[in-house]
């Protein structure tokens, strides 16, 4: 596509109408902020005063802010204006797909922009040019479906191919009310099925708004017999990894066949059945095995993520075996962030209990770390509960942040949320014993208040639910090392674990942090110092910040950790070395026997840097 030199200049009621279709199309929610929101920022453009649109002014008239705002300890309008960008990038995705007049929010700015579907928006970045033409590796079931020949790259991609959209969504508009049923009673799609209309079995029968996703049968790109064998059974055995998360609910009898067709696909997903499909192929190029794996969105086709899986075992058993444990891995936190991204673009008011539990949980990508995130994530899980009090789920998140807020927020470290946090954890075990994510939480929720032993054999039952679960299996070798010094292999295998994750993969967050935990207690500063540098490269909390202060005031660098306390203090205003060293660790380092060194590293970093 090349881009015209001139953008289009629209009028005030084009825009009008254009912002109409949004908002009738349902994906800012009903009576939401921020369909109030968009409509404050565009007029305030079309008035031509959108260089005025800073935090404070969007605050005080747009979000009920009173003139004592202040956006250095109130993130609301970060927090809006983010989801927002979320539910028009999901708009124009869907519904809005042939939209030509669009509305864009670059990152770091609050001024929207009008442009015409294919125009660069001012500011943007140029098209880039064309790349290196890469390594051919197997193309995906989808890829087939539409039209692509088989060897060529399995790049992550925006969407479906551009030259397919005009006559895919001419098809929707006139056969949207038929083309399910066509599907579900076309001859051949399952042939041992009965005729008729069918209904997807689920693994799960959870809330109606619960993560939904179908795992197409796995194609062999390669006439080889290695291929074929890895192939056959893939989806059945990665459906059943990941049918151990209660929270997915996967489907058992998704009709597919050679003939199905993307539109089949997508009919499913636009008629509520499906939220997330995964297709993939095997290919041998060189003798070597490659897996391709994608994730769809159900309703618009779009690729979410991607990624290639290299042959690791000459053994294709063993190679299916380590491939369904690393993309089980990888899909978890993507399928939870892209669920999450999709439901903050509702209206609050119309979320169910199921939603508001997912949202208060933590994802790295989709969290900020604020004081008033958090709290808001607590706010959250309440209403989850007092919609369904028996929720064993929002009950363990609700245990886990309040014990988190204790520890990080001294004001937050009350007896009254402490004994909440208790009630919660032990209703939620009673609730569902059973569930990994429930267990999960809890196991975090011991860990923060020093119950490491407790923690620790919560977290081997995660696994022992959900043998795949990304982070339980770090975890439950590194928790009994929170304040002692670990031997070699545990620190090793923890470095190991960290290398094999994807590199995009966010819950490296976790296992970076506890890599730089691992050395801190061996008492070797510098190399925990790199590790919680990289850390922060991917997100901090005043966790990982203090643990750094005091990492730098360890090396003599007691200024460099008192810039980094107070740079923190714009989103967490109670931050307190004085209460990390004298509450929160030895809360959590009672239970071990040579917890000494480390707890001195947190006085040092009290003593020298204060609590101002």
């Amino acid at each position: 596509m090349s881009y015209e030199q001139k953008p289009k200049v629209f009028s005030p009621e084009e825009t009008q109408a254009a912002l109409g279709r949004i908002r009738d199309s349902g994906v800012l929610g009903s009576k939401s902020r921020i369909q109030k929101l968009l409509g404050y920022l565009v007029q305030m453009e079309i008035d031509g005063q959108g260089e005025k649109l800073k935090a404070y002014t969007i605050a005080t008239e747009a979000l009920g802010r009173g003139s004592d705002f202040d956006p250095g300890t109130d993130s609301i309008v970060r927090v809006e204006v983010n989801r927002l960008r979320q539910a028009l990038e999901h708009y124009y995705n869907t519904q809005g797909a042939q939209e030509s007049l669009r509305i864009n929010i670059p990152k770091g700015s609050y001024r929207p922009r009008l442009h015409a579907f294919g125009i660069r928006p001012p500011g943007s970045a140029a098209k880039p040019g064309p790349a290196a033409a890469p390594e051919p590796v197997a193309s995906t079931a989808l890829d087939e479906a539409s039209g692509d020949a088989p060897g060529h790259a399995a790049q992550p991609r925006t969407g479906f191919r551009s030259s397919h959209w005009f006559a895919a969504l001419t098809a929707f508009a006139t056969l949207a009310a038929v083309i399910l049923v066509t599907l579900l009673l076309k001859p051949g799609l399952d042939p041992g099925a009965p005729t008729g209309p069918i209904v997807l079995d689920r693994t799960h029968q959870l809330d109606r708004n619960a993560i939904t996703v179908a795992v197409l049968p796995f194609r062999s790109l390669s006439d080889s017999a290695r291929a074929t064998q890895l192939s056959g059974g893939m989806a059945k055995e990665l459906r059943s990894s990941l049918s151990r998360n209660q929270a997915l609910s996967l489907i058992t009898n998704i009709p597919f066949n050679e003939g199905t067709s993307t539109e089949d696909l997508r009919a499913l997903g636009r008629g509520g059945q499906v939220a997330y499909f995964v297709t993939g192929s095997v290919q041998e190029l060189s003798g070597s095995l490659r897996v391709a794996v994608e994730l769809l969105d159900g309703t618009s086709g779009e690729v979410i993520w991607a990624r290639t899986y290299p042959e690791d075992s000459q053994k294709v058993e063993a190679f299916r075996d380590s491939f369904v444990m690393a993309v089980s891995s990888d899909l978890r936190p993507q399928l939870y962030s892209a669920s999450k991204r999709a439901i903050s673009a509702k209206d609050l008011d119309d979320l169910s209990a199921w939603e508001l539990y997912l949202m208060a949980t933590w994802a790295p990508g989709e969290a900020l770390s604020t004081l008033e995130w958090e709290k808001e994530r607590i706010e959250l899980a309440r209403r989850a509960v007092t919609l369904r009090p028996r929720f064993g789920q929002a009950r363990a998140v609700l245990a886990d942040k309040l014990a988190y807020l204790a520890a990080v927020d001294p004001p937050s470290n009350s007896d009254a949320a402490l004994k909440e946090a208790r009630l919660h954890a032990q209703t939620a075990h009673e609730l569902a014993p059973s569930d990994a994510d429930v267990l999960f939480n809890l196991a975090i929720h011991y860990w923060h208040t020093g119950k490491i032993g407790q923690a620790t054999r919560s977290m081997a039952r995660v696994l022992e639910l959900d043998p795949n679960h990304v982070l339980a299996r770090i975890l439950v070798k590194t928790f009994p090392y929170t304040c002692s010094a670990p031997p070699d292999e545990v620190l090793q295998a923890a470095i190991a674990y960290d290398a094999a994750l994807a590199s995009d993969n966010p819950v490296r967050w976790v296992t970076l942090t506890w890599v730089s935990m691992l050395h801190l207690n061996r008492s070797e500063l510098d190399l925990a110092l790199a590790a919680e540098q990289r850390t922060h490269q991917i997100f901090q909390t005043p966790d990982t910040v203090l643990r750094m202060a005091a990492l730098l005031n360890g090396l003599d660098r007691a200024a460099d950790a008192r810039d980094l306390i107070a740079a923190q203090r714009r989103n967490w205003p109670n931050i307190d070395p004085g209460h990390f060293a004298e509450v929160t660790m030895p809360r959590r380092c009672h239970e071990a026997a040579d917890a000494e060194r480390t707890l001195q590293l947190y006085r040092d970093l009290a003593r020298d840097a204060g609590s101002g």
